[in-house]
This record gives structure tokens, C-alpha cells and sequence, in this order.
């Protein structure tokens, strides 16, 4: 139990850290209007924590977690379905290849990724 509430909590502190560094640019990438730190904090910290609850959730938990992100995104610079998903999955994608490098370097277990 200790080592999979490890787990999730790197994962999360990655995804926090720099998904909410790459979400800046990704939103300045796609031209978002009222692009502010205070917008990409307010998501990062609600989105974080949804993510950490929602990930116990078997099967469909970390989809969900995904989808706060994409409403997060939505809701604070009110954008379409479209631009809200492209924005997370361009700011999520290096931020979990990040996270697995980390797992894999301290030998932690991945779920998909057999040792």
C-alpha cells in the first residue's frame, strides 16, 4: 500500500510541477487569452488533487482525472472541448514520460511496463 501511494504521489508531483510549467506554454501555443500563472496554479492545484482521489478509482479513475484536468482547462479560459484537451495532452505527455523516468530509475513498479 505504502509503495503505491509512493507511486501516485510522484506521479502527481510531476504532473504538478512541470505539466503546470509545459500547460503555460502549451496555452500560448494555442493562442489562449487571459493566459496568467494564477489560471495555470488555480488548475494545477484543484486538477492535482482530483487526479490523486480519482486515481484510486479502478479502471475508469485516471480517465477521470484526465477529464478534470480538460474541464479545469475549460472552465478558467473558457475555450472549446478541443482546445481545453489538445492544451492538457501537450502539457501532460512530457510531464508522464517524466514521471516514468523517475519510476524507472528508483526501480519502482509500473503497472504496464513488466520488470
Amino acid at each position: 500500500m505504502f509503495e503505491i501511494l509512493t507511486i501516485d504521489l510522484i506521479h502527481v508531483f510531476t504532473i504538478f510541477v512541470f505539466g503546470g510549467i509545459l500547460l503555460y506554454y502549451a496555452t500560448g501555443y494555442l493562442y489562449f487569452e487571459n493566459r496568467s500563472y494564477q489560471n495555470i496554479l488555480k488548475i494545477m492545484i484543484i486538477g492535482s488533487f482530483l487526479f490523486f482521489i480519482f486515481d484510486f478509482i479502478p479502471v475508469f479513475g485516471i480517465g477521470l482525472g484526465h477529464f478534470a484536468f480538460s474541464l479545469l482547462i475549460k472552465y478558467f479560459y473558457d475555450v472549446k472541448w478541443v482546445y481545453a484537451a489538445t492544451a492538457w495532452f501537450m502539457s501532460i505527455f512530457v510531464a508522464f514520460m517524466l514521471s516514468l523516468s523517475i519510476l524507472i530509475i528508483f526501480r519502482m513498479d509500473i503497472i504496464f511496463i513488466p520488470n
